[in-house]
């Protein structure tokens, strides 16, 4: 009867250790969810089976646990490495630390001795247990609440230390909590020395979050200022060119001219072959869809207006204020990340695809207005407006290069769907020039 209620306590045991594994990490693609879940309780089982039966030193128990949950974890389920480690780690302390915690507050409320509560299957061992798995669920759900929450990222150089801190903290318990198995005197300064490792181990946790969100933000910080460049180099580039195409159409009263001299001289070999080059090199060069004062602002607009049409997109411009106080990069960074992802989306469509482009001024402020054709319902599918493409870490920060110029001229975005259309509003407020 022991050993089933043992077994009994090791599978509640396993399916809490999985619970809190696969809620923490997504699971491997290779294999179906449900199977990949039982693949790791099943795991697990064995691993708190095999412990048990060996009853190794506590010090190995911890060690091999840690290393075999970390195993599993790898083996079926994703995550980076320094979050596997601290994770794993942390599954297997916390079983300790909360069993500790358990026994020995109900030993001391109920005036039973530890290593009686430990080794006897009777109600206040269920008591215990009970009581034990209660902590750590409560501690594992608090955990999952700030993975939810935030976003984090940790070095290995700081997951090295967070590991150590918390593996001396249950080693330290452990040991005393030996020492003083004999020493029912000691009790209230053992649990004195418990709470303040917990607090301990909490704001550790704490600035495993401060230090987690600190490096995301240096990261997308890192990624934007790479995007940033690569799209200066670009804005840079159609700019060059769009000063080149109007070079171009500036010079074609010459080019007639000199053409219609030839024609006059009756040099019509001349005037052919004249016409062939003019058409190869420099007419057929000419792309330019639409004409603004703004060269950034033509040549970005001609830019994905080309892109459009060779996708098979119609795109139509209604510009009514070409944004004269706004500079040159930001209005460039702008346009064409906003056209961009218009571009990405209409190219999902099946059916024919359109964006309208509108820009006004009113009451000191610029108004930009795009719309897009779609065929599914986008905020609900991606309501974070995600990209899907494969560079989703270099990409995906273009619409945070849009936010942050929205926010450095006071305006304001939103999104909106319409039945079929996908509307993006931006305001900027007008600087003095």
């Amino acid at each position: 009867m022991k050993i089933v209620i043992e077994e009994l306590y090791n599978l509640i045991e396993a399916v809490i250790v999985t619970w809190f594994i696969t809620s923490y990490f997504k699971t491997n693609n290779k294999y179906p969810d449900k199977m990949t879940k039982l693949a790791v309780f099943i795991l697990i089982v064995i691993q708190i089976n095999a412990v048990s039966i060996l009853e190794l030193h506590w010090v190995l128990t911890l060690m091999i646990s840690s290393i075999s949950l970390l195993g599993i974890t790898t083996l079926l389920l994703e995550g980076n490495i320094s979050e596997r480690v601290i994770i794993s780690s942390t599954a297997i302390l916390f079983l300790a630390l909360s069993d500790i915690c358990a026994f020995t507050l109900i030993g001391k409320l109920l005036r039973i001795d530890y290593n009686e509560l430990v080794i006897n299957s009777n109600f206040s061992r269920l008591l215990c247990v009970s009581v034990a798995k209660l902590i750590y669920i409560v501690a594992a759900s608090s955990i999952l609440f700030f993975k939810k929450k935030y976003n984090l990222f940790i070095h290995k150089r700081e997951a090295i230390v967070i590991i150590i801190t918390i593996s001396m903290s249950g080693i330290q318990i452990s040991l005393l909590r030996n020492i003083i198995d004999e020493q029912q005197k000691y009790y209230n300064i053992f649990l004195i020395i418990l709470l303040c490792v917990i607090i301990l181990n909490v704001i550790l946790y704490y600035a495993m979050i401060y230090i987690g969100k600190k490096n995301v933000a240096e990261k997308n910080y890192a990624l934007m200022q790479k995007q940033f460049e690569l799209q200066s180099e670009s804005i840079y580039a159609l700019e060059q060119k769009y000063d080149e195409t109007a070079k171009i159409r500036h010079d074609i009263k010459n080019y007639l001219a000199l053409a219609l001299n030839m024609a006059e001289q009756k040099k019509y070999t001349e005037l052919v072959q004249f016409l062939e080059t003019l058409l190869e090199e420099k007419i057929n060069s000419i792309t330019s869809y639409i004409n603004t004062k703004r060269s950034v602002l033509g040549a970005v607009l001609n830019s994905k207006l080309s892109k459009a049409k060779s996708n098979g997109i119609e795109m139509k411009c209604y510009i009514l204020s070409e944004f004269e106080s706004i500079s040159d990069m930001d209005l460039g960074i702008l346009f064409a990340n906003l056209l961009d992802n218009a571009i990405e989306g209409c190219e999902r469509n099946k059916n024919n695809s359109e964006i309208i482009i509108k820009t006004w001024t009113e009451v000191g402020y610029y108004f930009l207005e795009i719309s897009n054709t779609v065929e599914s319902d986008i905020l609900s599918d991606n309501p974070y407006l995600k990209t899907k493409k494969k560079d989703s870490e270099l990409h995906g920060v273009g619409l945070r290069s849009v936010r942050d110029i929205v926010k450095k001229y006071e305006g304001m975005i939103s999104f909106e769907q319409k039945g079929y259309i996908f509307n993006v509003y931006v305001s900027l407020e007008k600087t003095s020039s």
